[in-house]
């Protein structure tokens, strides 16, 4: 666009153009992969079904509660994602491609070596047996070749020849050339290569051209010289197959037009080629630097900081803290309804201790969990985002698990040790993370019948302190209840799943029903209820559902016709329902982890 806006014809100039972009070509994975980047927002078609982004409600923000994968709206997206068959099989074609290319190219390569070496020096002339046409041969020493019969040449066509031909030398053509070669071997798939690759040919034998009519030669004797070029590599039948730069080259027929009409360039001013260069230059930057960002949906706004953060005092770091691999366990991942308490695991941080509330005396101790549990406690994400979080992280976070032991101070409440831990990920593991909101689709929960609830689900009295172990109303009297989360608990017979909490606000519950329900999307609390609530809920789980029982379960187990599904439960039980709906969410996107530098 800038060489036509400028007008610029001359083939020297415009070589020199397409060189550059050849080699800011080249240099495109590796500023992929290092350079800096500035995102270009893009409005999405559908925030729904993006591969690599997991949803949360804005009305998921409640204050925290006993675990730390109950909490705040954010998602998370990471940077890694393993591959897909039909990515691998793409990898696979472009990979053979390339091998492909790169082995033309290296045959061709030692070959123009080998016609180097076996060229005869002939009355200071190098002559060669296999060269048809004239060949200018070398990267960095170019070598003039020419055909055995150059001597009957008049000597007119042979000054001519020359003068061609050490052009191509001059300018360094074969070596422009062979990174032309190369760029289409690596982008092999990508039209534009090889578009570069052709042009960059005809454009050095104009230029060439321009050279020998510049220096007085005639055109039309020229014009016939490249003519008698031609019928002599036909009558020879080939090539030779190097790589280098022949005569009569590329578009001849295009090229013998314009030197018979002998219509000189126009000459360019300095002025205007610094210009040109400047004006390409910014081009190309802006280009190769920018990175397609899917933007917010209907020009929504950056979401602020969530509340939880700010209460908590903002960024701060663990006085002390280590890091360390884990390989003693064996055990099953940490299952997402069980936040950092779970089977196989340890934690020092206490479940019933409130997230404003001081935490363990200021020390932070964990023992064989993977990075997203670690991730999931620092941001405070709900079930369903640490659902998503886990299937979507790099293989290597679910393989490796970490001790992690922090100190602070002894008034650190939760809350603050959730900010230490943001701290300390991006420290040890490069965690990069921002935030969007953009709209999508959402469950809300809603009431099934106005004004009132279903009979497993009860207000909370202030009057029964939290640490009493006492069951829902209208509940079994066995279980345990566990204060401020979904406890999971053991199947009264089989296939039954068994769910409860005390002291517990809707919008929390409702965090965990894409998680216990196996929702495809997430649920924002539309019932208008305030305040805490103890509930209780039986119904029988999805076989597939390896978050309820730590695996699939047999097909005799979900034979009872009695035991209620999810949807019915939650409406028979709790007296709610769902309903599909379009609203807010709120996205945490993660844009860099690495594993872990050591302590």
């Amino acid at each position: 666009m800038v060489l036509y806006a400028m007008r610029v014809k001359a083939a020297a100039v415009k070589h020199r153009v397409w060189t550059a972009v050849v080699l800011l070509m080249l240099l495109l994975p590796v500023w992929t992969a290092w350079g800096p980047k500035a995102p270009v927002r893009v409005l999405p078609s559908s925030v729904e079904g993006t591969v690599s982004e997991a949803v949360a409600p804005r009305g998921a923000l409640s204050p925290a509660v006993a675990q730390p994968s109950a909490a705040s709206g954010e998602i998370l997206e990471p940077t890694t994602i393993p591959l897909s068959t039909g990515q691998e099989v793409l990898l696979g074609i472009y990979l053979l491609g390339l091998f492909s290319a790169l082995a033309r190219l290296a045959v061709g390569t030692v070959k123009a070596n080998k016609l180097i070496q076996q060229a005869a020096l002939r009355d200071g002339r190098h002559t060669s047996a296999s060269c048809a046409a004239p060949v200018t041969v070398g990267w960095l020493h170019p070598t003039v070749i020419l055909p055995e019969g150059w001597r009957q040449w008049p000597k007119a066509r042979l000054d001519a020849v020359l003068t061609h031909e050490c052009e191509h030398a001059r300018r360094r053509d074969p070596l422009v050339q062979w990174l032309a070669l190369l760029n289409r071997a690596v982008f092999w798939f990508h039209p534009a290569a090889w578009w570069l690759e052709r042009e960059l040919s005809s454009l050095a034998e104009e230029a060439c051209d321009g050279a020998v009519l510049a220096r007085g030669h005639d055109a039309r004797a020229y014009a016939e010289t490249l003519m008698d070029m031609a019928r002599a590599v036909m009558r020879s039948g080939a090539r030779v197959n190097v790589v280098s730069v022949a005569m009569p080259g590329a578009a001849l027929p295009q090229r013998i037009q314009q030197i018979i009409e002998n219509v000189p360039a126009p000459r360019i001013s300095r002025t205007r080629m610094a210009f040109l260069a400047a004006a390409c230059a910014i081009t190309c930057a802006a280009f190769a630097a920018g990175r397609l960002d899917r933007a917010q949906a209907r020009a929504a706004q950056s979401p602020a900081v969530p509340q939880w953060q700010t209460a908590a005092g903002g960024k701060m770091a663990f006085d002390v803290a280590s890091v360390k691999p884990n390989i003693s366990s064996n055990g099953p991942l940490n299952q997402l309804m069980g936040g950092l308490a779970g089977p196989g695991a340890h934690t020092s941080v206490p479940m019933d201790a409130g997230d404003g509330q001081p935490a363990n005396g200021g020390l932070f101790s964990a023992t064989d969990y993977p990075l997203g549990t670690y991730i999931a406690f620092a941001y405070k994400l709900t079930p369903y985002q640490t659902q998503f979080l886990v299937s979507k992280l790099p293989k290597w976070t679910t393989a490796e698990r970490f001790d992690i032991e922090a100190h602070a101070g002894p008034k650190a409440t939760k809350d603050q040790m959730r900010l230490m831990m943001q701290s300390l990920l991006a420290d040890r593991f490069k965690l990069a993370v921002h935030f969007e909101t953009r709209q999508g689709p959402v469950f809300a929960l809603v009431l099934a019948k106005t004004g009132k609830t279903g009979p497993q689900l009860k207000p909370h009295s202030d009057d029964q302190p939290c640490t009493d172990i006492a069951p829902p109303p209208g509940s079994a009297p066995t279980p345990a209840y566990i204060c401020g989360a979904v406890k999971l608990l053991p199947p009264s017979a089989p296939g039954r799943m068994h769910v409860s909490s005390r002291k517990i606000s809707i919008g929390q519950i409702a965090s965990y029903f894409p998680v216990m329900g196996r929702l495809d999307r997430a649920v924002l609390d539309r019932t208008g209820l305030g305040g805490n609530f103890d509930f209780s809920m039986e119904f029988a789980p999805d076989p597939q559902n390896v978050l309820a029982f730590n695996g699939p379960q047999p097909p005799d187990s979900q034979s009872d016709p009695s035991v209620p599904t999810f949807l019915e439960a939650l409406k028979d039980q709790l007296g709610l329902k769902l309903e599909p709906r379009t609203g807010p969410v709120d996205v945490l996107i993660i844009d860099h982890v690495e594993e872990p530098s050591p302590n």
